[in-house]
Order: C-alpha cells, then sequence, then structure tokens
C-alpha cells in the first residue's frame, strides 16, 4: 500500500501529509506523530486493535 493512500485512523488525514512524523505499532498501523503523541500520551496500546506493542517505530 503507497503511504500516501493511507489514513490516519485518529484524525482521518493521509498519513503521507504527516509534518511530525508517523508512529508505526508492532501490529502495522500508522497513525501520525503528532496523534501518537497528543491522544495517546505515548501509549503502547495500539487504538486500532487493542494489541500493546513492545514499542513504537518513528521512522
Amino acid at each position: 500500500i503507497m503511504a500516501e493512500l493511507l489514513i490516519c485512523p485518529l484524525c482521518k488525514s493521509i498519513i503521507a501529509d504527516s509534518i511530525d512524523g508517523i508512529a508505526i505499532y508492532d501490529c502495522g498501523h500508522i497513525i501520525h506523530g503528532a496523534c501518537f503523541y497528543d491522544l495517546h500520551h505515548q501509549s503502547y496500546l495500539c487504538f486500532v486493535c487493542g494489541i500493546w506493542s513492545s514499542h513504537i517505530l518513528f521512522p
């Protein structure tokens, strides 16, 4: 899947438009970096599927 087609499940904006990077959970779900910090307060629980991540990748 191309990044420009991915939509952040929190803010419903296009992932490729992110200016604050992205957060990738162990389960593979992706959200904007700003959404991760603002809404999750650095929680490692995936907003989409509820799976706990051992770490979050910020490429």
